[in-house]
């Protein structure tokens, strides 16, 4: 009996292409190289505490940085996926995990940027699990992504003063109106230090 495969290469094939497959003059390879870049201006605003005035958020998101550049939660660009998701799966002591981007985030974030941002943070606490072993519950991982996307609407609305909130994200503020603070101390943790090895 061959090796079971895991569903996420049933979906999206064994081989991902590469932006670099493509000819620089190919549509998608255009559009990946724009969506890249967006993608990368977006976490690097949310890692620095200079353009985001929040440290939890900036550790959150400069542990994705490096999760996200040393392929251990690759991205790609997919249409099969309507919003910024995380999809992880595992078979016996094999695990995959990706953060999957939807064709039109370029779209989404010059319509509401402030939706993408908070979908990233989300996105961001997944992959956090994930690396740290705790993927697996996920009524749990979904209480920490969410306080999460609060503490970073919260900040949003101190150093944008006209922003409002849209029914999803005043929904996110009501269930946790202290961001982090409102997590249960069971939920909380230290983020694991990032490895470089865990790569390989």
């Amino acid at each position: 009996m061959g090796k079971e495969q895991f569903i996420f290469h049933q979906v999206f094939g064994n081989k991902i292409p590469r932006i670099e497959d493509f000819s620089p003059q190919d549509r998608i390879r255009i559009l990946g190289e724009l969506t890249a870049r967006i993608f990368d201006t977006s976490v690097d605003f949310l890692r620095k505490e200079r353009t985001f005035p929040n440290k939890e958020i900036n550790k959150l998101m400069a542990l994705f940085w490096n999760l996200v550049e040393n392929k251990i939660t690759p991205v790609a660009l997919t249409p099969a996926v309507h919003s910024l998701s995380f999809w992880c799966e595992k078979r016996g002591i094999e695990e995959t995990a990706f953060v999957l981007v939807p064709a039109d985030f370029t779209k989404l974030c010059r319509r509401n940027p402030t939706m993408q941002l908070g979908a990233l943070v989300f996105v961001a606490s997944q992959a956090r699990d994930y690396y740290s072993n705790r993927f697996y519950k996920s009524k749990e991982m979904e209480q920490r992504a969410l306080a999460y996307e609060a503490e970073f609407l919260l900040t949003t609305q101190k150093i944008l003063p006209g922003f409002i909130p849209n029914e999803y994200q005043r929904n996110v503020l009501n269930f946790h109106s202290h961001g982090l603070e409102s997590l249960s101390p069971e939920l909380r943790y230290q983020s694991m230090p990032f490895i470089s090895a865990r790569a390989s």
